[in-house]
């Protein structure tokens, strides 16, 4: 009988976390592939001056050096309902590296975010803005270069 007890008990937590497993969490953000690239800033680069493409003004804290908590600040007139950034390098595997952006009172949107460094030297990084209007993803792309370790 005690056995038997043992074997209900276990039967019952295999049910329950094959059931849990099925349970897909809600996307907290946008995917970059899920977004529709709108725009790519041409000769700015946000380590020396803040970008704007299509009234959407991105501004980051300098000097923008790696492993340093940076003040990210997204001034625009669109109605969004989020916007998130994503750090990446072109040809490069930087890991994930994404950032939600808050409302703030003024209309803007703020976000601290930290630039991990690359292993093999390199300082060119791309940040993906994706926007999020009416449930439809859009992505503006920004270059940054980062200043030495």
């Amino acid at each position: 009988m005690k056995h038997l007890w043992w074997l209900v008990v276990l039967v019952v937590f295999i049910l329950v976390g094959f059931g849990l497993s099925r349970i897909k969490p809600p996307e907290l953000t946008p995917d970059l592939s899920q977004s529709e690239l709108i725009g790519t800033v041409e000769g700015c680069d946000l380590a020396g001056q803040s970008c704007e493409i299509k009234g959407y003004r991105l501004d980051i804290d300098r000097p923008v050096k790696p492993l340093t908590l940076l003040k990210t600040r997204l001034q625009t007139r669109a109605s969004i309902d989020s916007a998130v950034l994503y750090l990446e390098m072109k040809d490069m595997d930087m890991g994930i590296n994404r950032f939600k952006l808050k409302p703030m009172k003024d209309g803007g949107w703020e976000s601290d975010v930290m630039i991990p460094v690359c292993s093999t030297g390199r300082r060119d990084w791309l940040v993906s803005l994706v926007v999020q209007d009416e449930g439809r993803n859009y992505r503006l792309v920004y270059p940054l270069s980062v200043v030495g370790k």
